[in-house]
């Protein structure tokens, strides 16, 4: 499954837009023994009606369940027949299902996805099926330390914007989640107009394209670009929330407002999170762990979306370490970023950590065609490919520009896990 892959091999892909709008990206490495199908729908959590939080992660489910002509356990038979993987993921900004399969298998694989674009089977005894399962995973979320700590951060700063909530919802709405509203978000956002198919490995262009027109033209284009509803950005006025809980060894983490993947500063951001976390050499570590024995790991992250999301640090402490101490690591560390250009050195090993992450998550077809259906949901795989040109392009005092700009400590909100001193609810203290 794996390849040659550059920072230029993303310009290598062509594309196609058929009458009904379904855009169909192809990037053809024809040494390649596999080849990797996947279609993006924009359909994620940040398309979900309102009252539906979770819909969004159950629609994926029921798309394994399958129609008439491949029923419930077929895709999986015959993906297993032929010697490959499927699997399928929701995020804020779509879900994605798809492939990868040797020699020719990339053609069986259009034929299911283009059969359950069209005829995926919304019953009521199957929901309840799928509902028990993801209502399950819900609860299993909601009992991990990191998990909680992520969503309350998501929570606090984002409030009633979609990305502030669980990508699988909550109890409440999954459980009254009713076939009709499954069949509704299947008709509005399960449709060509709202989708693109990636394939990627040994195949030609015109094979695919050819295809695709076979398979997908008749079906109707659906709805056009259903808008979400309008919701705040993450805050940005700061502030803090303490929460106590059964079982956790304490957490802490920071969350700073920063533009959405395709603003001019989203490469400079890329690289500062590999200056700061990546690696026992890195400066957050080498701070929290190393040095100041607070923490026992540190971490750094920045999802690519399509809307502005959080800039987060956490780290795991010690049993009896000061969040506040921890903390305040935490902001001295972006302090010194915000106020010192990086060296040379540290800036070309964060450059060169960045590209390393890049070039194993194109590794694979199934990689590179994972990379392509992001950037395909956020906007399209063009800026994509920009955004990594604009990497090369970073320079170290961008990176002290964007620390200051984005990650200024008066704008930190920050969230305390702590285990809890007693047993049952909350104290009103423990929720300041």
């Amino acid at each position: 499954m794996r390849g040659s892959w550059n920072t230029n091999a993303m310009a290598a892909a062509e594309e196609a837009t058929l009458a009904n709008g379904l855009r169909v990206v192809v990037l053809p490495f024809r040494d390649w023994p596999v080849a990797a199908t996947l279609v993006s729908y924009r359909a994620g959590s940040l398309h979900e009606p309102e009252g539906c939080a979770g819909i969004a992660h159950l629609m994926e489910h029921m798309m394994f369940r399958g129609t008439e002509r491949f029923p419930g356990g077929a895709i999986d038979e015959l993906t297993a027949r032929l010697g490959g993987i499927n699997n399928a993921v929701t995020t804020t900004d779509y879900a994605a299902y798809y492939f990868a399969l040797p020699g020719p298998g990339w053609r069986t694989a259009l034929e299911i996805e283009a059969d359950r674009m069209e005829h995926c089977r919304i019953d009521r005894d199957v929901l309840e099926i799928e509902r028990k399962v993801a209502l399950e995973e819900r609860r299993m979320a909601a009992d991990d330390p990191e998990s909680m700590l992520d969503e309350a951060l998501d929570t606090f700063m984002f409030g009633d914007h979609a990305y502030g909530r669980p990508v699988m919802g909550v109890m409440e709405t999954i459980a009254r989640l009713t076939a009709d509203d499954l069949r509704a978000f299947y008709r509005d956002r399960y449709v060509p107009g709202n989708a693109s198919i990636i394939v990627v490995g040994g195949v030609a262009a015109s094979e695919v394209f050819d295809m695709c027109g076979e398979l997908f033209e008749s079906i109707a284009r659906g709805p056009e670009e259903m808008p979400v509803s309008a919701r705040a950005l993450p805050r940005r006025d700061g502030g803090s929330e303490r929460l106590a809980v059964d079982r956790s060894t304490p957490r802490v983490a920071l969350g700073f407002a920063t533009p959405e993947a395709t603003h001019a500063d989203s490469p400079a951001l890329e690289l500062l999170v590999s200056l700061l976390a990546s690696g026992r050499s890195s400066r957050l570590y080498d701070s929290l762990v190393r040095r100041g024995r607070f923490a026992t790991e540190v971490s750094c992250s920045r999802l690519l979306q399509r809307e502005p999301g959080i800039f987060t640090l956490a780290t795991a402490l010690h049993p009896g370490s000061s969040p506040e101490s921890a903390k305040e690591a935490m902001l001295d560390v972006l302090s010194d970023v915000a106020t010192h250009t990086p060296d040379d050195e540290e800036f070309e090993k964060a450059r060169r950590l960045a590209r390393a992450d890049l070039a194993a998550a194109h590794d694979t077809a199934l990689g590179a065609a994972a990379t392509l259906g992001l950037w395909e949901a956020i906007d399209t795989w063009r800026e994509g490919l920009r955004f990594e040109e604009l990497l090369e392009q970073v320079r170290a005092e961008d990176l002290r520009r964007v620390a200051a700009t984005y990650l200024d400590s008066e704008a930190v909100t920050s969230v305390t896990l702590h285990p809890r001193a007693n047993q049952g609810h909350p104290r009103p203290e423990d929720r300041a």
